[in-house]
């Protein structure tokens, strides 16, 4: 009995997994949109800027619209999120595409490990691109109080390493079944 329940929560939980990644491609396409028409309306239009802090009610926002936060600092904020929402569309979709090969019951495919290559690439790209954008922001903004820090997060990296680790772990599986199918 036991081992028909473990069985049933082995095939669902991928595709739970699965539908959260949907939901998350959704999710950062819907952001990654409004964040580059955001960056893209505030590069044309001086009263696009001024719209925006007079009909959102945001109090940070209407804070930092107080203390003078330019038009290029919030353009290059939006601009910044596009990119990283982008990356995270596109890791998310990395990892359906992946997870599929897991529901199809063949993970250790060599697509899998180009995928998880890319990912931790990605990911350490974004992270390296965050920590130059957010200094290049402060830079923009002189009203703006930020520290000049280098912002190294190092969960973000140990997560680049684990992903890379992981995907060596995937080829080394894939050259050991490809070995495999060719011992008689």
């Amino acid at each position: 009995m036991d081992d028909l329940n473990s069985s049933a929560i082995v095939q669902t939980a991928p595709r739970i997994f699965n539908i959260f990644l949907t939901c998350l491609m959704v999710f950062m396409a819907i952001i990654g949109i409004i964040a580059l028409l955001l960056g893209l309306g505030l590069m044309v239009s001086g009263e696009f800027y001024d719209w925006v802090f007079q009909n959102l009610e945001v109090d940070d926002l209407s804070k930092a619209a107080g203390s003078g936060i330019s038009r290029q600092t919030l353009m290059l904020s939006a601009f910044t999120s596009a990119i990283i929402a982008a990356a995270f569309f596109f890791i998310a979709r990395l990892l359906k595409n992946l997870l599929k090969t897991l529901l199809d019951g063949d993970p250790f495919v060599p697509e899998n490990i180009d995928r998880l290559r890319k990912i931790w690439i990605i990911l350490a790209l974004t992270e390296a691109f965050r920590m130059v954008a957010r200094p290049m922001i402060a830079v923009m903004d002189p009203s703006d109080t930020m520290n000049f820090d280098l912002d190294i997060r190092f969960t973000s990296w140990f997560l680049v390493f684990v992903i890379a680790t992981v995907a060596e772990v995937f080829r080394y599986g894939a050259a050991l079944r490809q070995e495999q199918k060719l011992t008689i």
